[in-house]
């Protein structure tokens, strides 16, 4: 949906741009027109008003007549027998002063004129500066770190020395001037600018220049960045560049041919990302260090193949034998491909290779290859099944995020990491072995597989990462093994069919929201290990009905399935599942924990007893039957949102306490009924 919405701007720059073309031609012809005819017409009318007794000289005829202007009228004394021949005086003159009009006016193909371009001091600057950019400024340099302004033609301020990473990317920028001062423009400064027709840069650059709106760099050898909107379809690469730099045709959408030619030497990767309609990428035939086969990109010894155009229209394709290696986005965003065969040939496949290859239902992965690198296949919608060779050790960050249609997947014995995302938002999966050389579950690794009904994790694991199984609602029962010490934020937050969890003895640390809304945990059970437990961690279980902590754990105590702190000082988690309609917090509590009561379903009326002092945020969030809470003079302490969500509270329910004290101060704030007592 971003890209069709990316590609849906563009055109409306393009048609907003056709459209001026059409207006401006218009007027040009009208005015041709004017010029041709309206001097015969006074040729002919001016002698006749004379027979008349009027005189056109006069200023009200004049005034009238002055419509016609470029074209002077003539005065009555200038007109001579030939009045042919006055006109065609005037004539000539009107169309000297139309050409030195036209000189004037400066096309978009020249360079900015800055011969009186100055440096401004760094007040001058950080004022033009302000509002528009976000920038850093250092001894010797200043740099634009974003663009944050909403003007579409943007003028660089004289003195920004560079133009960061990413610093315009994904803007709507039409045009945008670079002026001397600018000595470095980071990768993907320019990126997803599809709307972007020109770069103009300052004719006193000595780093950067611009040919027909084109960024190189200022000796022509670097293609730089071609502008998105600019609407190419085809384009040659001239004979002077020798390298061409990352994302330089990013977003081309109109582009449908490429031509290299022998010049250059090297091609970053993600040079086409986004080149939607590229069908070629042809190779002069005197280069040396490329070639093209049926339009796709190789090395000149075909052993890397580095770019298949996007809009090649193949659906099934084989990899030719010979190649070892395929760069990093080569199949990137190719959508009419079905089904690659990848020769035995092959070792390595960069990362990104088949990103966005929405249609691409299967896959066979060489036993060669050593690691699934990141983004490998992230964004492969329709695959369905995938064979990793045993030699591979590891599976990167996000090698197969978002995709949904993948069903299952072997993990070969050898592998020892897997990265974060690695299989995020795979929700066909149903099933998913992790092998014992996997020392740990990274961040969002199985996020979203919402098929997934069971999970192995092995013993070697010591940590499960934050939100490592968020949202697996098929997820039944899990057991932590041994050796894990920690269970990261919203690790299995969300798993609303998790009915049984073991946590080990070697567990320390439960991090904040781990369990949240795990809405079929009945029970669970704080071992001796567990040191921290964080908010929220058990919040919002609306079946839980108890927690237990060992007997011999030293941080926290359970009373009658309530989770306290050891020293009975802090309500750590009252379970949201408890079948109790009224509670009235223990003597000795000084503080009710972030969350704590957070989601549960049937309490109506809670009493905190004298000695609270502080109430935690969130404390009684989306407490759905809650009327009645009594506060105490002795809280100093309430969090604004303690009882946020609790709808039904906020507007029918009540807050008891003295008159005068936090609590009433409280509800007054935020509009809750109070009732004073003694």
């Amino acid at each position: 949906m971003a890209a069709a919405l990316v590609k849906d701007s563009s055109r409306n720059a393009r048609h907003y741009k056709n459209c001026n073309a059409s207006i401006s031609q218009n007027f040009s012809d009208l005015g041709d027109f004017m010029k041709q005819h309206v001097p015969i017409l006074l040729a002919f009318l001016i002698p006749m008003l004379h027979l008349c007794g009027c005189d056109p000289s006069e200023k009200q005829d004049e005034t009238i007549l002055s419509a016609t202007d470029p074209v002077s009228v003539p005065q009555s004394e200038e007109i001579g027998s030939d009045p042919l021949s006055a006109s065609e005086e005037q004539i000539s003159a009107s169309e000297e002063q139309i050409s030195a009009s036209e000189e004037q006016i400066p096309t978009s193909e020249e360079q900015i004129p800055t011969s009186e371009e100055q440096i401004p001091t760094i007040e001058e600057l950080t004022k033009q500066l302000d509002g528009k950019f976000e920038y850093k400024i250092t001894d010797d340099s200043v740099n634009i770190t974003q663009y944050v302004g909403d003007a579409l033609i943007v003028t660089i301020p004289s003195g920004v020395t560079n133009i960061d990473n990413f610093a315009f990317s994904n803007t709507p920028i039409t045009s945008i001037s670079i002026p001397k001062s600018v000595t470095d423009i980071g990768v993907g400064a320019f990126m997803g600018c599809v709307n972007l027709v020109e770069f103009l840069v300052s004719e006193d650059n000595t780093h950067f220049k611009s040919e027909d709106g084109i960024l190189f760099s200022a000796d022509g050898q670097k293609l730089i960045q071609v502008p998105a909107g600019n609407g190419l379809t085809e384009y040659t690469i001239p004979n002077s560049v020798t390298s061409i730099e990352n994302s330089a045709f990013d977003s081309c959408e109109y582009l449908t041919s490429v031509t290299v030619p022998e010049s250059v030497k090297s091609i970053d990767r993600g040079t086409f990302i986004e080149c939607d309609k590229l069908t070629e990428i042809q190779v002069s035939a005197g280069n040396t260090h490329f070639k093209s086969v049926d339009g796709i990109l190789f090395s000149a010894d075909g052993k890397t193949l580095i770019q298949f155009p996007a809009g090649k229209e193949l659906t099934e394709y084989t990899i030719p034998d010979g190649v070892t290696s395929i760069e990093g986005n080569a199949f990137d965003s190719c959508v009419y491909l079905m089904s690659v065969t990848i020769p035995e040939s092959v070792t390595t496949i960069g990362d990104s290779a088949f990103f966005w290859c929405m249609n691409l239902t299967s896959v066979t992965i060489p036993d060669r290859v050593t690691s699934i690198d990141d983004r490998v296949f992230s964004g492969c919608s329709s695959l369905k099944s995938v064979t990793i060779p045993d030699g591979v050790t590891s599976i990167g960050d996000y090698a197969f995020s978002g995709c949904e249609s993948l069903t299952s997947v072997t993990i070969p014995d050898g592998v020892t990491s897997i990265g974060d995302h690695a299989f995020d938002g795979c929700k066909s999966l149903t099933s998913v072995t992790i092998p014992d050389g996997v020392t740990s579950i990274e961040v969002r690794t199985f996020r979203g597989c919402e098929s997934l009904t069971s999970v192995t994790i092995p013993e070697n694991v010591t940590s499960i990462g934050e939100a490592a199984f968020f949202e697996c609602k098929s997820l039944t029962s899990v057991t932590i093994p041994e050796n894990v010490t920690s269970i990261g934020e919203a690790a299995f937050s969300l798993c609303k069919s998790l009915e049984t969890v073991t946590i080990s003895n070697s567990v320390t640390s439960i991090e904040d929201n781990a369990f949240n809304s795990c809405s079929s945990l009945t029970s669970v059970t704080i071992p001796e290990s567990v040191t921290s437990i964080g908010g929220s961690a058990f919040a919002s279980c609306w079946n839980l009905t108890e927690i237990h902590a060992s007997a011999d754990n030293t941080h926290f105590k359970s009373v009658d399935g309530i989770l306290f702190s050891a020293d009975g000082k802090t309500l750590v988690q009252f379970p949201a599942g408890k079948e109790l309609t009224e509670y009235t917090i223990p003597d000795g509590v000084t503080s009710i924990g972030d969350a704590a009561f957070c989601g549960n379903k049937n309490l109506t009326s809670v009493t905190i007893s004298e000695g609270v002092t502080s109430i935690g945020a969130r404390a009684f969030e989306a407490c759905m039957q809650l009327r009645s809470v009594t506060i105490p003079e002795s809280v100093t302490n309430i969090e604004e949102s303690v009882f946020s969500n609790a709808m039904l509270f906020m507007s029918h329910g009540k807050i008891r306490g003295k008159a005068g004290s936090k609590a009433e101060e409280f509800a007054t704030e935020h509009s809750i009924q109070f009732q004073a007592i003694e």
